[in-house]
């Protein structure tokens, strides 16, 4: 187990600070020379104590997102899936069709895979715009039936955010792989619950697409044939960003220490996010070994650097005692 890391805590440890105020002299450049210089097993331990504050902070997170809904656990994996798949750019567009195709409505209607991306594509509003073809026309008929059946009101097309140069990322694209998913997953919950591994999470994310979308990303105009599968980079980001905060999650709720332990084992298992975030501090040869140590680095970066908030920052705590021997 990492320094500083206990299994059993809801809470992450209390910060040793005096005051709120900023610590004149600090800046992001000398942190990072600070910690550059560190023995590697004090490095450790603050990432240890970074990456539990990480993890309390996303779970913090899902709580909220567990309450608003219910209390429903598999609803709550279902949207914390569809968030974390879609681009950040749409996100809030990702959740919306989560409420419309609820998971109770996707399991009632599947495991057609048709059906799924009827509901899913619909809900979305992304039927608009697609070309006059078989296959479109039957989701079209599909969703119609769906609409009046459970009282959907479907986002407007317009809503949805370009996706730039990465056709990977076309929202038509990510719902016909989470249709795929879905299709084979009877309970979604208990399968992200027993991921253990990257082979796992692999296996469990390496859903295609139908044919029809891998061939085009936007139907109304036939392009170059562009990947089925979710990309290595998503499913790692997938493993990273869901898969152990919904184990710390559950395990918190359920009283479940040993879950708590396979998030933290499935991040040091994972290796470590691509970030531009992190280029910076591997200028100074700060590597992450893992992706509970680029996890510590981004909390770093995101909650106290970009912030200023050096006075409640671990690092910046640390190099105050060291310049204040009184305050040890």
């Amino acid at each position: 187990r990492r320094p500083g890391w206990s299994s059993t805590c809801s809470d992450p440890p209390l910060m040793d600070t005096d005051d709120d105020r900023s610590v004149t002299g600090f800046d992001k450049r000398s942190c990072r020379n600070h910690l550059a210089g560190k023995e590697s097993c004090e490095r450790c331990a603050l990432f240890a104590d970074l990456a539990f504050e990480r993890m309390a902070r996303k779970t913090g997170n899902l709580q909220k997102l567990f309450e608003a809904n219910g209390q429903d656990w598999e609803q709550t994996a279902y949207m914390m899936l569809l968030q974390t798949v879609g681009d950040r750019s749409n996100r809030e567009n990702y959740l919306e069709v989560a409420r419309q195709a609820s998971y109770e409505r996707v399991r009632r209607e599947g495991p057609s895979v048709t059906v799924i991306e009827a509901l899913l594509f619909g809900s979305a509003g992304l039927l608009e715009g697609c070309r006059d073809d078989a296959y479109s026309s039957e989701l079209r008929q599909t969703f119609e039936h769906l609409r009046h059946k459970y009282s959907i009101r479907p986002l407007d097309a317009a809503s949805w955010k370009p996706t730039g140069n990465r056709p990977a990322n076309h929202p038509r694209l990510r719902l016909s792989q989470i249709a795929v998913l879905l299709s084979r997953t009877s309970y979604l919950l208990d399968t992200l619950i027993n991921c253990r591994t990257l082979d796992d999470a692999t296996r469990i994310f390496s859903a295609e697409s139908s044919t029809y979308w891998s061939s085009y990303y936007s139907p109304s105009n036939t392009k170059e044939r562009t990947t089925k599968r979710l990309g290595s980079q998503k499913i790692q980001l997938l493993s990273i960003n869901l898969v152990p905060v919904l184990q710390n999650f559950y395990g918190n709720m359920h009283g479940k220490p040993e879950l708590r332990q396979r998030a933290i084992d499935l991040w040091e298992a994972l290796p470590p996010e691509e970030n531009n975030l992190l280029d910076f501090w591997k200028i100074e040869g700060i590597m992450p070994a893992n992706a509970l140590e680029s996890q510590a680095l981004l909390q770093l970066s995101n909650e106290h650097c970009s912030r200023g908030a050096c006075a409640r920052c671990r690092l910046g705590m640390l190099r105050r005692k060291e310049a204040c021997p009184a305050r040890k």
